[in-house]
């Protein structure tokens, strides 16, 4: 289970809110199992804040996706081995239990149609958000190492048949 702290506001929650809803990126690294971002790790679900910043408004839409449409990038994502995409999905799919599930749209300003109410990871609205979450991610990772074994036996499939291929000597040579 994740442990929820201030994270999401820079570890200082009496001088910052988090008007926006966009939780910090140290959050993000405490769903799963893989996503920590640090060295030897597989992922880093923070990696989108700091690639594509919600602050930007051009990229606030990806923090505000709908759960089918992430849930498909990501499984494409994964069948395909792009682990740079996945970890961006896997952020958004994070930010859809405190985002777009509560109702909140990029185009409507996020969070401040409520004032200045932040992603309280305490608040009772919040916890059932972070598990699922949580979850969700390690489903999502359980998926991705599926698609792993599957690319994996498929690349193993391909060695073995050109090895074989290479050791059959042409016929009527003497």
């Amino acid at each position: 289970m994740v442990s929820p702290d201030f994270s999401y506001c820079g570890n200082d929650p009496l001088n910052w809110a988090d008007p926006w809803g966009l939780t910090y990126e140290e959050v993000h690294r405490r769903f799963g199992r893989y996503g920590r971002g640090r060295p030897g790790d597989p992922f880093d679900y923070g990696r989108l804040d700091r690639d594509y910043s919600p602050s930007i408004p051009a990229y606030t839409w990806m923090h505000f996706r709908n759960l089918p449409d992430i849930l498909r990038d990501a499984m494409d994502a994964a069948r395909k081995g792009d682990s740079k995409a996945f970890e961006y999905y896997m952020h958004e799919m994070q930010d859809y239990y405190f985002h777009y599930s509560k109702g909140y749209r990029w185009q409507k300003f996020g969070h401040l149609k409520d004032g200045t109410k932040p992603d309280w990871p305490f608040s009772p609205e919040n916890i059932d958000g972070w598990r699922k979450a949580d979850e969700m991610t390690k489903l999502m990772e359980d998926y991705w190492d599926k698609c792993m074994d599957e690319r994996l036996k498929k690349k193993v499939k391909e060695l073995t048949n050109q090895m074989k291929c290479s050791s059959t000597e042409p016929s009527g040579t003497s």
